[in-house]
């Protein structure tokens, strides 16, 4: 793949990874790109996903058009190496991500976010089916409307940024720690506590509660 075959910066001025694929270049065919932020770009990343630092970030993106489909899709895979605060003891916690994904996006803006006019879920919108009698039928696998490229281009930086911010983990913890969904497995912190009452007594391990009942019980028999 082409590595860095489009300029830092020359998109969208407010985006912090900006890579623009302009109109003129996204002819028929294949075309591809490699690219990674520089350093001033992974700092604002890390700004922008609240993370303690974006390590680095590798990009290779594949957009394909066929004839003169005003489809274009989008096929990627990105490798990140993110560090942020584990949520229980804020020690630093790096996650490593693998990524792929599709999109697709349209050169044609009246189709932009259409499916009926995409040809993805109906062959016809609302008004076509309330005339002709009959239902929309909605395909649950078939692919999302493809979202509008730019007046100028497609930004793959930009694309590549949003899947990035998805795949980050919310609630990371430090290596040994349970998991969010095993501490709250059963619903919720109540639910927690009473699994841990159980275990205690199964795995023979000393229960707070129930040592603070037998003082309780030793003070009241001490009294009388």
């Amino acid at each position: 793949m082409k590595a860095d075959s489009v300029e830092a910066g020359d998109g969208q001025d407010s985006v912090e990874f900006s890579r623009l694929v302009t109109v003129e270049d996204l002819k028929p065919g294949v075309i591809e790109r490699s690219f990674s932020p520089n350093t001033e770009e992974s700092e604002a990343l890390a700004q922008r996903f609240g993370v303690t630092a974006v390590r680095s970030v590798t990009a290779d993106v594949v957009l394909r058009r066929k004839g003169r489909s005003h489809i274009i899709v989008l096929e990627g895979r990105l490798k990140a190496e993110v560090e942020q605060p584990c949520v229980v003891t804020l020690e630093p916690v790096t996650e490593t991500l693998d990524e792929q994904f599709v999109l697709r996006f349209t050169l044609d803006p009246a189709k932009a976010g259409d499916p009926a006019k995409a040809g993805d879920l109906a062959k016809a919108g609302p008004e076509s089916a309330e005339s002709a009698g009959s239902e929309i039928v909605i395909d649950p696998e078939a692919d999302d409307p493809p979202e509008p490229a730019g007046p100028r281009g497609i930004d793959v930086g930009e694309a590549v940024a949003q899947q990035l911010s998805v795949a980050i983990n919310p609630y990371p913890r430090a290596q040994g720690l349970a998991s969010r969904g095993e501490v709250f497995s059963s619903g919720g912190p109540d639910d927690a506590e009473s699994d841990d009452d159980e275990t205690s007594e199964n795995s023979g391990k000393v229960n707070p509660f129930a040592v603070l009942e037998a003082l309780k019980s030793g003070e009241k028999d001490g009294k009388d």
